[in-house]
């Protein structure tokens, strides 16, 4: 399977606010800053991805912030895949991703069944 990105890059530098790959299939990486001008390579990621699987995984590790209307296109995919007997989840939970998720009561919906379990220290509570 071809690797696929979608991404916002910085036009004076050339440098990548947000990456979103498609590296196989039902699995999207997310990177960088999720902010306004992120949305429409966000929702052309995951629709590639909903394309290839019934079942998502939407790998946050690598995401540095997360804006409002990136939220709101998540939620949106989330409510798409549950009307579709389908499940969309976030996985790998960068601190900033748990962060907003937790202060918006949104880890729940969004995130992995057991949380952050794939990047919680031994010495973390669950």
């Amino acid at each position: 399977m071809a690797l696929r990105d979608a991404g916002v890059r910085d036009r004076r530098a050339g440098v990548p606010l947000f990456v979103a790959t498609v590296d196989a299939p039902g699995h999207c990486v997310l990177e960088g800053e999720l902010d306004l001008a992120s949305v429409e390579a966000l929702r052309a990621a995951l629709e590639q991805a909903f394309l290839e699987s019934s079942d998502i995984e939407v790998d946050v590790a690598g995401v540095h912030f997360v804006s409002s209307p990136v939220l709101t296109e998540l939620l949106r995919f989330q409510i798409r895949a549950a009307a579709e007997k389908r499940q969309m989840r976030l996985v790998h939970l960068s601190a900033p991703v748990e962060k907003i998720l937790d202060l918006l009561d949104l880890r729940e919906l969004l995130a992995e069944p057991e949380g952050n379990v794939a990047t919680r220290s031994v010495s973390e509570p669950p």
